[in-house]
């Protein structure tokens, strides 16, 4: 009788050591996801993003990186989901965080800096405030977004006057509208028009700044408020791909580092 009690002790010890057995390997092995939306990732480049993504994700364990081209899918997407980092523009990440209960850990890092300035860019040396309300403007963000923008910039009272906004999918896309002669101004950031002297310079020649805004963050790696505990190998992966050959796939999207985010940054 003690003998038969013993073993059902032992095989129920047993029994219980192999279930948390499997449910750590079953922890270990859930995929965790990097989500991404940034007007400032080159359309054309996302294939490329993804693989090198990918490949230097893949020696940590069951990662995968996801990168959206649509504003509208990418925030359904996401609503909810509880395990994953996502990487979004500075404004962006203001506009849903409470929403989607975010909490920031990363800014980006551009030359130094982890701020950089909205531009627009015309065939004229010059952008007039009566442009604003007659010319074709081209952005990549929303047109609430754009508006607030060019308020900024030109000092208006009335977003209504605003109302020639033409919405593409990247900022690149902007700078080639205006090129091509589709729209007269295109809305863009520094970086996005330096990556695009790189890849057409005969098209940039033609192109002039007109007006310059004031800093803006840089992209932003959040995580669910969930997550945040669970959430440092996910952000130390993130961090450290400067150490590695993966700095070429940090370039990609528009920066050179990631760097920890001081809350008050995004105050201003």
């Amino acid at each position: 009788m003690v003998l038969k009690k013993r073993f059902i002790l032992h095989l129920f010890i047993f029994v219980n050591l192999v279930l948390c057995f499997v449910n750590t390997a079953y922890l270990q092995t859930e995929k965790i996801f990097i989500y991404a939306y940034s007007p400032e990732i080159y359309t054309e480049k996302f294939s490329k993003l993804k693989i090198d993504f990918d490949s230097y994700l893949s020696q940590f364990g069951s990662y995968e990186f996801q990168p959206f081209s649509n504003r509208e899918i990418f925030e359904n997407y996401i609503k909810d989901k509880h395990q994953c980092a996502i990487l979004l523009s500075s404004w962006h990440y203001k506009k849903i965080a409470k929403a989607y209960s975010l909490v920031p850990i990363l800014v980006g890092v551009k030359n130094g800096s982890i701020y950089q300035k909205s531009v627009l860019v015309s065939r004229k040396q010059k952008i007039e405030i009566t442009d604003i309300f007659t010319n074709r403007i081209a952005s990549a963000n929303s047109i609430e977004y754009t508006k607030s923008l060019l308020m900024a910039m030109y000092n208006l009272p009335d977003p209504d006057k605003i109302n020639r906004i033409i919405i593409v999918p990247k900022e690149i896309d902007a700078l080639f509208s205006v090129g091509f002669g589709f729209s007269e101004i295109a809305v863009t950031s520094r970086n996005s028009l330096d990556r695009f002297k790189a890849y057409e310079p005969i098209l940039y020649q033609k192109l002039a700044i007109g007006a310059e805004s004031k800093n803006i963050l840089l992209p932003i790696i959040a995580v669910p408020d969930g997550f945040q505990k669970d959430s440092q190998t996910t952000i130390n992966i993130i961090k450290n791909m400067t150490k590695t050959q993966a700095i070429d796939t940090i370039h990609l999207l528009g920066i050179d580092a990631w760097q920890p985010i001081d809350l008050s940054e995004l105050e201003n």
